[in-house]
């Protein structure tokens, strides 16, 4: 294993509430607190050829203390209160008085439910009593947390796939996609236990391989991976930790496409949001635009009961019917791109239709299915026809 400690010594801060001999003999006299940070990280490297040696600095935003959150707790018989909270050291006046007692103190940096770039998570805490008319000198540790995955593609790596994901899905069942391909920022988590599954893209086809299985996660610990592939091979390699692990690539090209889902855009409207349409009035355009990377299978048009009742049709058409068409194009609908040569983009346009039904209220929606089965949601012409 190759693994590394890192610790930075920030400079000391002078935290003064009142010193003791400008201070009233009594309860409530001030403290003198010589305030320390420190912290440490240690981070699972890997033996990638050509590597360069990481510098904490470069992984990890190192907050300065006056970044820092600090809350005073008083404890009286075991019950802790709030006494003070300051967003930042700086907040903090110089001449503040604290009453003697028992006492503990809280810095915080960032949040440990924060996942995602630049969210490090450091946290101290140091407990102590003071005395009447006396002073105290606390040194408190805030160390980084949370942990955090640095994952680097190879050069060659990026040529291969054009398009790519890594998704970190924790024993919980949550799932964050990464993209290693655009970014190499850390991506900061709770500890925990984790699976790493990469998604790519090649030309047409689409590879997952899961990475890493059952990582588990240490609290202030980084892991450094890094992805290459031996195209000659149809080999991809995980370099991590003192281990490099080679996976056999195996490229699906029409069974499960990586392409994006069908979609049906509003052109002159807002879907699933009634407007007035006056048969007077020059309107713009009402138009479905339907887009599919896997080219279109179907489409469906599918009518409320008053335009059923209106148009006399069933509940859904599908509009790559030619007869269906025929009948639509009657109603004063123009369709393009939905006949026998269909490929990746249609449109269905509705103000002839509009401009020729009675007045009233009337839905139409159009969904998509390409040639995967896959199918787009819904895009709604909610529509008020007034004179």
């Amino acid at each position: 294993m190759i693994k590394r400690a890192f610790f930075i010594l920030a400079s000391a801060l002078s935290i003064v509430g009142c010193d003791s001999q400008d201070v009233e003999q009594h309860e409530g006299s001030g403290l003198y607190v010589d305030f320390h940070t420190t912290y440490n990280c240690n981070l699972v490297e890997n033996s990638f050829a050509g590597r360069a040696n990481y510098d904490l600095s470069d992984i990890i935003s190192i907050p300065t203390p006056a970044d820092f959150k600090m809350d005073l707790y008083s404890i009286v018989s075991g019950v802790e209160s709030l006494t003070e909270s300051w967003g930042s050291f700086s907040d903090f006046k110089s001449g503040s008085r604290f009453s003697p007692g028992e006492y503990r103190l809280d810095v915080s940096y960032g949040s440990i439910e924060v996942v995602g770039a630049d969210a490090p998570y450091f946290y101290g805490t140091t407990s102590f009593e003071l005395i009447p008319d006396d002073t105290l000198s606390v040194t408190i540790t805030a160390e980084f947390k949370n942990s955090f995955f640095l994952v680097t593609c190879s050069d060659y790596f990026k040529e291969y796939f054009s398009e790519g994901e890594l998704s970190l899905i924790s024993s919980e069942g949550s799932d964050l996609k990464v993209l290693p391909l655009q970014s190499t920022s850390p991506i900061f988590v709770a500890p925990g236990t984790f699976d790493l599954v990469w998604s790519g893209k090649r030309d047409a086809g689409k590879v997952e391989i899961e990475v890493l299985s059952d990582v588990v996660v240490e609290e202030g610990t980084g892991y450094a991976l890094t992805l290459d592939v031996d195209a000659g091979n149809s080999e991809f390699k995980v370099y991590y930790d003192d281990e490099i692990i080679v996976k056999e690539i195996e490229l699906v090209v029409s069974d499960d496409p990586m392409v994006d889902l069908p979609v049906v855009n509003a052109s002159g409207f807002t879907s699933a949001k009634s407007f007035d349409y006056s048969k007077s009035a020059d309107n713009e355009d009402i138009i479905f635009n339907i887009f599919a990377d896997g080219e279109i299978a179907n489409c469906i048009m599918k009518f409320s009961a008053s335009a059923m009742t209106e148009l006399v049709c069933d509940e859904e058409l599908s509009l790559v019917s030619l007869t269906n068409q025929s009948f639509m194009r009657l109603k004063g609908v123009e369709i393009k791109g939905l006949d026998a040569n269909r490929e990746k983009m249609a449109y269905v346009k509705m103000n002839g239709l509009l401009d020729n039904i009675s007045v009233g209220e009337y839905s139409f929606s159009v969904r998509a299915t390409d040639i995967y089965g896959r199918e787009s949601s819904n895009c709604v012409l909610k529509i008020n026809i007034v004179e």
